[in-house]
Order: C-alpha cells, then sequence, then structure tokens
C-alpha cells in the first residue's frame, strides 16, 4: 500500500524549490502520494519565533552557498531573485485557488521555476493568473483570488495549523505524524517511506 507523504512549501524558499525538484524519482522510486500544503512560510516563520536567515548575516551568506551547492548537486537552475524575503501570501493565496482545479503540483513546479529561474514577480496577481493559466488552470480566477479576503484568511488559517503540527519552517514533510525538515532530509523521508 502506499504511503502519503505531505510536503509543505511556500513559492519564495528555494530549499522548498529544491526538494520538489527532486520529487519526481522519489515517487517513482517509492511509490508515494504526494499532498502539498502551500503556507506563507515569513508568516510561520513569525508565529513560530524562528528568525530566518534575512536576520543574520552570517547566516545569509552561508544560505546563499548552500543553495548553490545543491543546485550543483542536483543539477538544477536557480538565479537569485532580484525580489527577496516576499510576501509569500500572495502566491499561497493562488496555490489555494489552483487546488480548486486539481492542478496544484503542476502550479508548484511552475511557481517556483517562474521565481527561482525566471526571475517573475510571484507577487503580483497577474504573473500569478497567467501562471495559472499556462498550466490550464483558470487565470484569471486565480488572479482575483490573490486579493480575495476569504481566501488570505484561509492562507493564515493553513499557517496557524501547520503551526499547531509542529511546522517551523520550509520543506517540511509530513509520513502521518513522523515531521522531517528542510531538503536534505529527503534521504530520511526516503527511506522511512520505504520502511
Amino acid at each position: 500500500m502506499s504511503k502519503t507523504l505531505e510536503v509543505y512549501v511556500s513559492l519564495g524558499s528555494p530549499f522548498a524549490y529544491l526538494a520538489t525538484t527532486q520529487l519526481p524519482g522519489l515517487i517513482e522510486r517509492t511509490k508515494c502520494n504526494i499532498v502539498y500544503q502551500v503556507i506563507d512560510m515569513y508568516k510561520v516563520f513569525e508565529l513560530s519565533g524562528n528568525p530566518g536567515s534575512k536576520d543574520v548575516p552570517a547566516k545569509r551568506k552561508y544560505i546563499v552557498k548552500d543553495i548553490f551547492d545543491w543546485c550543483k548537486y542536483y543539477n538544477v537552475p536557480f538565479n537569485i531573485p532580484s525580489r527577496l524575503f516576499i510576501n509569500n501570501g500572495a502566491a499561497a493565496a493562488a496555490a489555494i485557488a489552483v487546488e480548486k482545479s486539481g492542478k496544484l503540483p503542476e502550479f508548484i513546479v511552475r511557481g517556483f521555476r517562474a521565481y527561482m529561474v525566471e526571475d517573475l514577480d510571484i507577487q503580483d496577481p497577474q504573473v500569478l493568473g497567467k501562471l495559472a493559466a499556462e498550466i490550464g488552470a483558470d487565470g484569471e480566477a486565480v488572479a482575483a483570488a490573490v486579493t480575495d479576503p476569504a481566501v488570505l484568511q484561509e492562507v493564515e488559517n493553513r499557517n496557524q495549523a501547520a503551526i499547531e503540527r509542529g511546522v517551523f519552517g520550509v520543506p517540511t514533510f509530513f509520513i502521518g505524524d513522523d515531521m522531517y525538515w528542510g531538503n536534505d532530509r529527503l534521504i530520511l523521508v526516503e527511506k522511512a517511506l520505504l520502511s
């Protein structure tokens, strides 16, 4: 029987991007089912007391090196976005709207590529709508969702639910209640999925 892997991501996170580039292979090897949870990582940082890297210069410098090391190891493209520390709430709202169409995995892949490779502004409702349309979702509905109070409240609800579950950063993975945090934990995730 296939196990389910819940994957918490935020489209502004380079490490979540890196992890998602490896999920197709993980799915193939483990036959797991993936359930994505898209959250606003900066709001989760704030609510969980995690300072992240933006206010710790030495950590920020190391993280840039670490991102490029992982990109080289995985052989995936990456360009430092011109807009750093973006509002991830807009992309999370767009993801909620896309989720209804059943195309969330495709949107996540497209959103990460747009931000991490193409340097598109994934805070912009029109950009998010265009990305959604490219993968076959309703681009106009997605663009409208980014400013819809009910959808934005759902983003907040999901952020809070993530905190209550123990999430303090992304990517975070759950197999049942067993939690793993970080792109570099994928080897442990795979072992757990195969056990």
